[in-house]
């Protein structure tokens, strides 16, 4: 597959760090959620 120059250009759009605190938790949360709910009141 040839890339555009365009394609660069998406890549950096698309590549973005998100970190575990700034991610929705969807509820009632799934089972094995509980180090996400400690990290963050300990990050806090």
């Amino acid at each position: 597959m040839t890339r555009r120059p365009s394609d660069d250009h998406l890549d950096e759009l698309i590549k973005q760090a998100i970190g575990v605190l700034d991610l929705p938790q969807p509820d009632p949360p799934p089972a094995g959620t509980e180090w996400i709910h400690a990290f963050r009141r300990w990050a806090g």
